[in-house]
């Protein structure tokens, strides 16, 4: 190994070791003072951005996933996204039972909708992406709505359970998540989202969904993906 390497992992040793002892200025100081330090750095089965969110370091968070090698594509030990992982912790009832803020978790998910590299159409062990799980919370709408707006997220996608987004919606009566799943014009309804909605007493026809139309682009995309 030659030294320039073996100084390098030093330095990212030693960020992993700041924030285990909660030195979150000095951690940020380290990363400002040393451009070349690898910040996807793995130690101990550990990644640095998500022992920042375990250790509710918002600051040191932000400016891990602005810095310019930034991986936005790592996966947690449940194969989650981060975007995913920290949905189901904002939208997790033991929240208000814990320390946990839950405006800190809405900062952090914040951030990473800004991200323009992430994949946001990542699945993950269910086949579940971000707005799948989204729509499954009331709370969540912001985030629907934040992520609907994208163009390059697929509203489409679906899971093991043989739910979309607008499945997940309609089986938790999220209304105003339809609403605005609606809105997009490549919103496709399957012939289980409208027994779904008929279980569960959903009329799609007062959100503007053309059933026919949409069914028979279900169709087109199902042919498409095969």
């Amino acid at each position: 190994m030659n030294k320039m390497k073996q100084k390098n992992e030093c330095l990212e040793i030693r960020l992993h070791q700041l924030i285990d002892n909660g030195e979150e200025n000095e951690a940020i100081k380290l990363i400002d003072e040393n451009k070349d330090i690898d910040i996807n750095y793995e130690y101990n089965d550990r990644i640095l951005v998500l022992s920042a969110i375990n250790n509710k370091m918002c600051d040191l968070f932000f400016k891990i996933v602005n810095h310019p090698n930034f991986n936005s594509n790592i996966k947690d030990a449940f194969g989650e996204s981060m975007l995913e992982s920290l949905i189901y912790l904002y939208g997790s009832d033991d929240i208000s039972k814990s320390n946990y803020d839950d405006d800190l978790y809405k900062r952090l998910i914040e951030a990473i909708l800004k991200v323009d590299s992430y994949d946001f159409n990542y699945k993950d062990l269910n086949d579940d992406t971000a707005i799948n799980i989204a729509c499954e919370y009331p709370k969540m709408l912001w985030i629907v709505e934040a992520l609907a707006a994208k163009e390059n997220v697929d509203i489409n996608i679906v899971n093991d359970f043989d739910c979309a987004a607008l499945g997940n919606a309609i089986r938790n009566k999220n209304l105003e998540a339809i609403k605005i799943l609606s809105k997009r014009k490549d919103l496709i309804v399957r012939n289980a989202d409208v027994e779904m909605a008929n279980k569960y007493n959903v009329d799609l026809s007062e959100y503007g969904i053309e059933i026919a139309k949409k069914l028979k682009k279900a169709h087109d995309y199902a042919f498409k993906t095969v």
